[in-house]
């Protein structure tokens, strides 16, 4: 009995510091300025990054399984055996040629961005607080003129949430931003997959936004009859608050 109840005072000791505390949230006083630096939120499958573009509070929003998954080439015709035989004949060259050579013709198989949301900075003011509270895995900034912007995703269902309390709530309407999938003015066949290549090299047509008072639904087309839909819906629940 003695044994039993030292184990169970041991994994109840790990437990409890196992949790996080105030101590360990990110503080900061400003929004990042890169995507690379941003807030992340995220549930395993739908995430989002919290930093600053344009003079906007951008969102960048995305799914873990939102792909482009055409094939690039066959890779079914070899196997590793064949790439060993390869390295034993000092000929790894053909191997390259064949695995590596079509990722620099073809901007597929691809993981894809599904949209930005942004609210206009400039509306809410200068940010004096930024916190990632990981206890709650909630984003809360905090503006000089006292407005609040919390941002959640929910801890298993496919859903984000944001909540503005403050004066003039009306003011401060959020917006969705579709990546663009066609800009052949900008387009460059030449720059590899390492480099960043152009949405635009997919072929995709640009997706449309419905709009209205208190909602925006984005419908994106893919490829081979696949899309994808964002939905942005926002309610005013007082004077001085706001709630997707």
């Amino acid at each position: 009995m003695k044994y039993l109840y030292l184990i169970l005072c041991c994994s109840f000791t790990l437990f409890s510091f196992g949790q996080p505390t105030p101590d360990n949230n990110l503080h900061f006083d400003h929004l990042a300025s890169r995507w690379d630096e941003a807030i992340p939120l995220g549930n395993g499958q739908l995430g989002a990054l919290i930093w600053k573009k344009d003079n906007t509070i951008r969102f960048s929003l995305d799914r873990a399984d939102l792909w482009d998954e055409r094939k690039a080439f066959a890779i079914e015709n070899h196997n590793f055996n064949w790439v060993q035989q390869q390295i034993k004949n000092n000929s790894y060259g053909i191997v390259q040629q064949w695995g590596d050579a079509p990722y620099d013709r073809s901007p597929y198989p691809t993981k894809l961005p599904a949209a930005s949301l942004f609210f206009d900075l400039a509306k809410f003011g200068t940010v004096v607080s930024n916190v990632l509270d990981l206890e709650q895995a909630t984003n809360i900034l905090r503006f000089k003129d006292g407005r609040i912007l919390k941002t959640f995703i929910h801890a298993y269902k496919p859903f984000g949430y944001f909540e503005i309390t403050g004066n003039n709530v009306s003011d401060l309407l959020p917006q969705l931003i579709p990546h663009q999938y066609e800009n052949n003015a900008n387009k460059d066949e030449n720059k590899s997959v390492v480099e960043g290549q152009d949405l635009a090299r997919l072929g995709y047509k640009q997706g449309n936004i419905i709009r209205t008072s208190n909602y925006e639904v984005l419908h994106q087309k893919t490829y081979d009859d696949h899309f994808f839909e964002v939905v942005l819906r926002w309610e005013k629940i007082s004077a001085i608050d706001l709630l997707l």
